[in-house]
């Protein structure tokens, strides 16, 4: 009906007056739907905004749960390197014991068989006198 109306408008070389009836007929026509365009727009306005501000808390959220993961590990790492430490220690400490108890033992060893040959050799002059 658009493109009729305009072909008869342009072969009466009523043109421009044809074109400019159509657009307030369109206007009229359509005037209705301005407000639910306007409000579709605003809808996707605010729609964007929440959008925005829900991906600012996330981002942050996420930021604050990196941070606590990262002082967690830290002080998981601190405790397990401490705990080994200390099992090291305590090794140690039983292998110092463990030497020193051997080492002990084959002095203790070695005063007896001096004390024992010192008395076979006391032994052996008196039987050498008597």
């Amino acid at each position: 009906a658009l493109e009729r109306a305009l072909r008869v408008a342009e072969t009466a070389g009523l043109f421009r007056v044809a074109v400019a009836a159509v657009l307030v007929t369109h206007r009229i026509a359509t005037h209705h739907l301005l407000p639910a365009r306007r409000s579709r727009a605003a809808l996707q306005a605010q729609a964007w905004w929440r959008g925005a501000r829900q991906r600012r808390r996330y981002k942050l959220l996420v930021g604050a749960a990196t941070r606590v993961q990262a002082v967690a590990r830290t002080w998981r790492a601190r405790r397990e390197a401490e705990s080994r430490r200390l099992a090291a220690d305590r090794i140690q400490s039983r292998c110092r014991v463990f030497l020193a108890r051997q080492q002990l033992r084959l002095l203790r060893e070695a005063r007896l068989a001096r004390l024992l040959k010192q008395l076979k050799a006391a032994s052996a002059g008196k039987d050498v006198q008597a």
